[in-house]
């Protein structure tokens, strides 16, 4: 009983594999995109950076937090210390 259990699981198992490389041999190829910040000399754009941190803020702060972030790295971002400490207030 359980060998045919195993066998069974494991044959299903390779012909879902095999469907969705299938599946996945057939899709459209994704779009490609020049971004300012690829390659070895590539730069962030301070102006979107700082539009993300507002969004995140705003909408992704609800269930998000900023544990895993040093406040003082903000300053790559164009914030002055004033701005920082004034962010790090509202969250600690």
């Amino acid at each position: 009983m359980k060998r045919s259990l195993v066998g069974g699981l494991t044959a299903v198992g390779l012909l879902v594999a095999g469907a969705a490389g299938a599946l996945a041999a057939e899709g459209k190829a994704l779009p490609e995109y020049d971004w300012s910040f690829d390659g070895i000399f590539g730069r962030f754009d301070r102006p979107a950076m700082q539009r993300g941190l507002q969004v995140y803020r705003e909408v992704c702060s609800a269930c998000h937090s900023l544990r895993q972030i040093t406040f003082r790295n903000l300053s790559a971002l164009g914030y002055s210390e004033d701005e920082i400490k004034a962010l790090a207030a509202e969250y600690t």
